[in-house]
């Protein structure tokens, strides 16, 4: 479960947070969610055992559920007309690194 965590709370939240973006604007979900990302980080110090360790996964998951599809659909909106899907799919390679 502690290497699974991040990708199923991930895959939970993605759908979500898209939708929202979609609707909210996608700078404040981008922003937040590297905030985030950056607290959650810190939570890595102090888990001394699985359970705390998994749990600190699950939000890791979260907060990065929050950037990426909002990033990609961004990467999207701004590339050139006609070249969206290979901006995206650059993008996309990338941050699978």
């Amino acid at each position: 479960m502690i290497f699974s965590g991040y990708a199923i709370s991930r895959a939970i939240i993605m759908p979500i947070m898209g939708g929202l973006s979609d609707k909210y604007g996608r700078r404040i979900f981008i922003a937040s969610g590297l905030v985030l990302l950056a607290v959650i980080s810190l939570l890595y110090l102090p888990a001394h055992n699985e359970y705390t360790l998994t749990a600190v996964r699950l939000l890791n998951g979260l907060a990065a559920g929050m950037i990426i599809p909002v990033a990609l659909a961004y990467a999207g909106e701004v590339a050139q007309e006609g070249k969206e899907g290979k901006t995206m799919g650059i993008f996309n390679r990338r941050s699978d690194r």
